[in-house]
């Protein structure tokens, strides 16, 4: 739901590196279908390419189709909160990046953010 993402965003300092914010109550369909992504996706406008974060598989699927279901592209990072042992298994999983250290997130974050 909507306000346990709101609170585990602010844990983790994350409120300022996400435009928009979906949660399991603003769609039909829950993970890994990929309505959610695209409802969010849609209130940004549909662009060329999104940054999507997540810590589980249906994260990882979830972002995949909406990209294919949109024909653009997904950078999808994997967030494991104080587990650096699962960064490995996010990456091969398929995620793009893995953190488990919030600021190093952030940073990252940033960084993507203001390069685009």
């Amino acid at each position: 739901p909507r306000k346990e993402a709101q609170i585990g965003l602010k844990q983790f300092k994350l409120e300022e590196c996400f435009e928009v914010l979906v949660g399991l109550d603003d769609a039909l369909h829950g993970k890994p279908h990929p309505a959610p992504v695209i409802r969010a996706l849609k209130r940004l406008g549909i662009p060329e390419r999104f940054i999507y974060v997540g810590d589980m598989p249906d994260d990882l699927k979830a972002a995949r189709a909406a990209a294919a279901e949109l024909d653009i592209e997904a950078h999808v990072i994997g967030f494991c909160a104080g587990a650096p042992t699962e960064e490995q298994r996010l990456l091969e999983l398929g995620f793009n990046e893995a953190f488990s250290d919030s600021n190093e997130l952030v940073k990252r974050l940033l960084t993507m953010v203001r390069s685009s």
